[in-house]
């Protein structure tokens, strides 16, 4: 079950000493969950909970390259087959995990702003606390013109230096 699941893998951050308490959610979209939690040395950190499969299937379906994980079989006889194997949520949503855990330490590594990946268990991903709010809440009458310009400017560097390592940010991409 998903209570069972998040039990296993909140005792094993916490055995690890990235967390020692969890708090409020925060958060909650399409495809996870997100809390506040506390380490030992009393800091707020955050904790994502990956939850594919909650609203859609189909979209996620289609999104979702590692939806067909283990979907390929190759032999000599028949050559390349592909078969639809069924995937749990809890597995698709621990490879989501797993692959923004990834995608996140390697980004801030080579110094990307983004918040410090402290922890991947299952599908849960834990992370520092980036304090502000989504752009989208800001209103045009609180922001200059030369605020919203530098807003425009750094984001423009940022997606370009994205584009030179092959990356596009999914709310970039044209599909």
């Amino acid at each position: 079950t998903n209570s069972g699941y998040d039990i296993l893998a909140l005792h094993n951050l916490k055995s690890r000493g990235i967390i020692a308490g969890i708090g409020d959610k925060i958060g909650t979209g399409k495809e996870s969950d997100v809390y506040v939690a506390i380490t030992p040395r009393n800091t707020q950190v955050v904790l994502k909970f990956h939850r594919l499969g909650r609203t859609s299937f189909r979209d996620v379906k289609k999104k979702r390259d590692y939806f067909m994980v283990n979907a390929l079989s190759k032999n000599k006889k028949h050559g390349t087959q592909y078969r639809t194997l069924p995937n749990s949520w809890l597995f698709l949503s621990r490879t989501s995990a797993i692959k923004e855990y990834a995608f996140m330490k390697s980004l801030y590594d080579v110094g990307y702003p983004t918040p410090k990946p402290l922890g991947q268990n299952r599908h849960i991903v834990a992370m520092s606390v980036v304090r502000g709010l989504p752009l989208y809440q800001l209103h045009s009458n609180r922001v200059s013109a030369e605020q919203a310009q530098s807003i425009f400017e750094q984001s423009a560097v940022l997606a370009g230096r994205l584009a030179q390592h092959g990356l596009v940010h999914c709310d970039l991409n044209e599909f």
